[in-house]
């Protein structure tokens, strides 16, 4: 498989070598750099986040999971850290044995168990995300809301996620 590098305008050593399926999604995105007052380096809570994925999604027309909101938020924090060179959430990510979880967001959303989450997590303060980041958390909805949580959960046990 041919890689494509990629390097984000704003850093100079970033150079990261991504598979073309990855490539095509960063090119649909249409990623702008916001000024620091625009929110460009800010972590987010991750149930805000979360909260940023049940709310495009059902402007979608579909739903989430529980573990598949789990894995978009841990994907997408990934792609944070690879494209734009910072952190998406505030919290740690754990390794547990289905996969990477972000402790207050499995607690937050527990009393859905295996099933859909059917209301945004409710959290004070609330954090818009920026253009950018609203945009990234879109493409990994695009990219990845097709697979299953048990799907995601094994994508995310590869080595190297």
């Amino acid at each position: 498989m041919k890689a494509t590098m990629f390097s984000a305008p704003h850093t100079s050593p970033l150079r990261v070598a991504i598979d073309p399926f990855v490539a095509g999604l960063l090119r649909s995105a249409r990623f702008t750099y916001e000024t620091e007052s625009d929110g460009c380096g800010m972590a987010y809570d991750a149930r805000n986040v979360a909260n940023e994925f049940l709310k495009l999604a059902k402007d979608k027309g579909t739903t989430l999971t529980n573990m598949e909101l789990q894995k978009l938020v841990y994907i997408a924090h990934g792609y944070s850290l690879a494209i734009l060179g910072r952190s998406l959430i505030k919290q740690g990510v754990e390794a547990w044995r289905y996969g990477p979880v972000i402790s207050d967001l499995y607690h937050a959303l527990r009393e859905y168990g295996a099933g859909i989450v059917r209301s945004p997590i409710n959290i004070f303060p609330t954090e818009k995300l920026s253009e950018t980041d609203s945009k990234l958390v879109g493409s990994v909805l695009n990219a990845y809301g097709r697979f299953s949580g048990p799907q995601l959960s094994t994508m995310t046990h590869r080595e190297g996620t």
